[in-house]
């Protein structure tokens, strides 16, 4: 059985915006966090994020991985 090289490289369009929308929910999140609780930690508010875009979509291993890179960011002091 031969491949159609057309369809080869296909990407779907509906999966690539779906994701992209999982990301824009996570950046607003995120920043409404930043902006509405000042003395809340960056990290803190990239968890918050993290959680309610990405957390039920993803594995128990890449949400451990993913929690665990989330306490990388500085302190907000230093960002903002």
């Amino acid at each position: 059985m031969t491949q159609n090289k057309e369809y080869y490289k296909y990407i779907s369009a509906s999966r690539s915006m779906l994701r992209m929308m999982w990301f824009m929910k996570y950046l607003r999140v995120m920043f409404s966090e930043i902006y509405n609780n000042r003395t809340k930690d960056i990290s803190a508010c990239c968890t918050k994020a993290y959680e309610e875009a990405f957390g039920l979509k993803h594995s128990f291993a890449v949400r451990l991985a993913a929690l665990a890179a989330m306490k990388i960011p500085q302190k907000r002091s230093k960002i903002l």
